[in-house]
């Protein structure tokens, strides 16, 4: 054997040493990135991770952290620069595509914060979310006839406590508790997320829209849904109940308002609560969404 030949022989056997150890060292990783690359379809995450180029230190997190949570002096620029963003305006990604990287982005947040971390979240927040979506599609709460069963309109007020089971629930209630400065700009991020996902048919969203109105029947008019409501701070509340108008008034464009939910009384309920309640962020959108939505459909029965 040349020289040459063994020095090449040794090279080999110097790399394949090193790529082994990079892959012992790194192997939870790579099986992460691998995961996550099936998921989004993305080969990119393979070689850079989820988060980019920012995602090789911790630093992105607390700059997505700012974003979604900005400083009073800094929250109107970045509240216009993350909305312009995540839907995909003029010049930007595709849309579904920006929103499930911010969606990405905040679950990563969470798990690396020490309660959730403690709380043992095997598959990660954003695992978890998809398979609690999957979950709760396949098993929604009963909307006819609830008040005339009363195990029905048990299982009803149970229901999440049910499909969730305490540990999911626990740590629902902590991640509200813990984060809520964040919950009106990430409730606007997961609804626009999970409508364009549906809108798009893409097969890590298993729900629909169908399922959708389910539970925003749930929560506008039955008795076990009114129940979950009254045990939720007023806040958490009065975004369920606009994230749920405005699914039942795109359930009423596709004509999917099987239980023929009146609009125009829970718009009105709503827009009154919201017009009392304190600290909304957002308080002035959601009127101008839902007073648009009231002249629509007061213009239809004119």
């Amino acid at each position: 054997m040349t020289d040459r030949k063994k020095i090449l022989g040794v090279g080999a056997v110097l790399i394949l040493a090193a790529v082994g150890w990079f892959a012992a060292v790194h192997w939870e990783e790579i099986m992460d990135r691998g995961r996550r690359m099936i998921e989004t379809r993305d080969p990119l995450v393979l070689i850079r991770g989820v988060g980019g180029e920012k995602g090789e230190s911790g630093e992105y997190r607390e700059v997505f952290r700012k974003k979604i949570v900005p400083s009073e002096a800094d929250k109107s620029v970045l509240k216009e620069q993350t909305l312009a963003g995540v839907r995909g305006e003029p010049g930007t990604r595709d849309r579904y595509g920006a929103l499930r990287e911010e969606v990405f982005l905040f679950c990563d947040y969470l798990d690396h914060q020490p309660y959730v971390a403690a709380a043992g979240l095997e598959g990660g927040v954003y695992q978890n979310l998809l398979s609690m979506l999957a979950l709760l599609s396949r098993n929604p709460p009963v909307i006819s006839g609830e008040t005339r069963d009363v195990y029905i309109l048990v299982k009803n007020t149970a229901h999440f406590y049910r499909e969730l089971k305490g540990k999911r629930i626990a740590l629902i209630k902590e991640i509200l508790a813990e984060e809520k400065e964040a919950l009106e700009p990430a409730s606007e991020l997961f609804y626009d997320w999970i409508m364009t996902g549906i809108a798009e048919k893409r097969p890590e969203i298993h729900a629909s829209l169908k399922d959708l109105y389910i539970y925003s029947s749930f929560f506008l008019d039955t008795l076990g849904g009114k129940a979950y409501l009254a045990r939720r701070d007023s806040r958490t509340r009065i975004l369920v109940r606009y994230y749920s108008i405005l699914i039942l008034d795109e359930a009423n464009r596709k004509g999917l308002n099987h239980y023929g939910i009146d609009i125009l009384p829970q718009v009105a309920l709503l827009m009154d609560d919201i017009s009392n309640q304190k600290g909304l962020e957002y308080r002035d959108r959601y009127l101008i969404r839902l007073k648009a939505i009231q002249e629509e459909y007061l213009k239809k029965r004119s």
